[in-house]
């Protein structure tokens, strides 16, 4: 509830996940050159698996908050 996924009309991927309050994210590996796109903050590491280790140089957040 409150939220709005696109995926890709031919093959199926998920591509997008809209809030409510109208952020969007975008599924970085859809992207034609995604190492373009430089990360500014690391959010939901609440769900992080633990083999997927945390990059240490930027802001990390449990949750998700636009106004941080």
């Amino acid at each position: 509830p409150g939220v709005k996924r696109q995926f890709c009309s031919r093959c199926g991927t998920s591509l997008t996940y809209q809030y409510t309050d109208a952020s969007i994210d975008v599924a970085l590996v859809t992207l034609d050159d995604p190492e373009s796109v430089t990360p500014a903050k690391e959010i939901w590491s609440e769900d992080r698996i633990s083999w997927n280790a945390l990059h240490g140089q930027m802001p990390v957040f449990e949750r998700f908050s636009s106004s941080e």
